[in-house]
């Protein structure tokens, strides 16, 4: 790791975050660890704020100030950098022709997706800014997984655009650190493993195999697959229900549709 700046803190990664690791570099291609916010703007945005604005939230989290070695240690180690500059890719579409705008910003948005981070030497947070016409934008973010999950980025957006509006009002925002994450690997690092082990086993036992979908052999295309693609959209109705069940359950709402899919399996397989 050769990033020239002062180092706040080495200390382990989480198991999450080791496994997330292990498969983002056993394949590089994959987009699975790629959480990217697109936000539409109307109205006009000073680009230069909003970059302070999310400079003083990588100020505030010592996450988004973390890269992982592991090339060179025997375990991988997430190292906390005390300082970290942010920079706002901007463009400026405004010029094009308007036939030509979408398709300019569908495809910066799917080549920004296939762009890699390097998790020892870049900063795990990017952000860019498209200006397509004089009070219209859009604000792409991304973030790796290894530092937050998709709840935390709802709650990153918000502190952006709350230090946006105090700066704008020529107030400083707050930047003081809350809950660093190595609070939580040190408590994490005192809990008994073998207990917790243990715990799941027997929550798990009687379980059965994975429940997968059931497959046919196809003779013509020597698959055990025939798929397509679907796309729909659920009513404002439906979509507050499904919020709903998501906050009494204090999950988020990926993980209802995660339950959702079990319970198709399910019954897909005659299974428990």
């Amino acid at each position: 790791m050769s990033i020239k700046t002062v180092v706040q803190g080495i200390y382990n990664p989480s198991p999450l975050q080791e496994g997330i690791l292990f498969h983002s570099l056993m394949d590089n291609t994959t987009k699975a660890y790629l959480i990217q916010m697109v936000l539409r703007i109307k109205g006009n945005l000073d680009v230069e704020i909003l970059e302070d604005s999310i400079n003083s939230i990588i100020e505030r989290y010592d996450i988004l100030r973390t890269n992982f070695v592991f090339e060179t240690v025997k375990k991988p180690q997430q190292v906390v950098l005390k300082e970290r500059a942010f920079r706002v890719n901007f463009k400026d579409i405004s010029n094009l022709p308007e036939d030509e705008k979408d398709p300019y910003i569908q495809r910066f948005i799917e080549e920004d997706s296939n762009r890699r981070f390097n998790l020892s030497t870049d900063i795990l947070v990017r952000a860019a800014v498209i200006q397509r016409d004089q009070e219209a934008f859009l604000i792409i973010l991304d973030f790796h997984h290894i530092l937050i999950d998709g709840w935390s980025t709802a709650i990153i957006a918000r502190e952006v655009f709350t230090a946006y509006r105090a700066l704008r009002n020529g107030i400083k925002p707050d930047t003081q650190t809350l809950y660093p994450y190595s609070d939580y690997i040190g408590w994490l690092e005192k809990q008994d493993k073998e207990k917790a082990l243990l715990y799941w086993k027997e929550y798990i036992k009687g379980c059965e195999a994975e429940t997968l979908l059931p497959t046919y052999k196809d003779k013509v295309n020597n698959s055990r697959y025939q798929h397509e693609i679907t796309e729909f959209k659920l009513d404002k109705k439906l979509t507050a229900k499904l919020e709903e069940i998501a906050e009494q359950s204090m999950v988020t709402v990926n993980t209802v549709f995660q339950a959702i899919w079990g319970i198709v399996l399910q019954r897909y397989n005659n299974s428990r």
